[in-house]
């Protein structure tokens, strides 16, 4: 029986395109190496960053108490916020018969501090949080691209990626999944809901297929691709050696210029 995703399978242990149905069919023995490889399931890693982002705010919060102790002149062990209120409740009422007017200034000097230590601390979490769900937006969005590009591609599924990132945003709303050209999320002319990212590559992809045997329009007399073609653009890009982010940007800067036409 085959395995279906085994490109992710191969991509996920860092092995070439292929070369893990290769040692599956072969009768040599192979060793995979993945001492240096840390797989978590998702669920294990959406815990670990809950886990850190809870340990990073903690952090956060006992270093701001301390300092906040220091600038008022606070003496209390534990910093937590408790401590810190409690102890300078009791450092009001120990100079309540100071005068005043300085009693006045100094309450309001020090709540003024109190006020920036909290302000500090919102601003850092709602920083890291917003942060966390980037990035978790940003993977859920990769992985749902490529899993829609099919495999007959001229070039490296990773390669279209970022293609398509560099064309059009991508997000995740209310509605889904949302491909957005210039400030428009694209709709099913049909439905007018949002196209899907399956319905959206159907169209995109085709000039990035492999030509299928016996196709016509894409080779002169001679079996060589034509100039202005995506097949003869590639043919020289992989003379150069180009791959990966350079092949990408050098592919867009010719389609811009009018160089290749898909």
């Amino acid at each position: 029986m085959a395995i279906e995703n085994i490109a992710a399978v191969e991509k996920s242990l860092g092995l070439e395109a292929g070369k893990l149905t290769e040692m599956i069919t072969s009768e040599e023995n192979h060793n995979v190496e993945l001492d240096n490889l840390v797989i978590y399931s998702k669920d294990d890693y959406e815990a670990r960053i809950n886990n850190i982002k809870k340990e990073t705010s903690f952090n956060a919060l006992e270093v701001a108490v301390k300092n906040a102790r220091n600038e008022i002149g606070l003496e209390f062990q534990g910093k937590t916020m408790e401590n810190l209120l409690k102890s300078y409740k009791e450092k009001i009422e120990k100079e309540s018969t100071v005068e005043p007017e300085k009693r006045y200034s100094d309450l309001k000097t020090n709540f003024e501090k109190l006020q920036e230590v909290n302000s500090g601390l919102l601003n850092k979490y709602n920083d890291l949080e917003t942060n966390t769900k980037k990035q978790n937006q940003n993977r859920t969005i990769n992985e749902t691209l490529l899993k829609d590009i099919p495999d007959n591609t001229t070039i490296p599924k990773d390669d279209i990626l970022a293609i398509l990132k560099s064309k059009y945003d991508f997000n995740i709303g209310e509605d889904g999944f949302e491909i957005i050209e210039g400030n428009t999320i694209l709709k099913n002319e049909t439905t007018r809901n949002n196209i899907t990212p399956n319905e959206f590559l159907k169209t995109f992809i085709k000039p990035y297929l492999k030509e299928v045997e016996g196709g016509r329009g894409k080779s002169d007399e001679k079996g060589l691709p034509k100039d202005g073609t995506f097949e003869a653009w590639d043919a020289q890009a992989k003379e150069q050696g180009l791959s990966g982010q350079a092949y990408s940007l050098a592919l867009q800067d010719a389609m811009t210029k009018g160089i290749v036409k898909m």
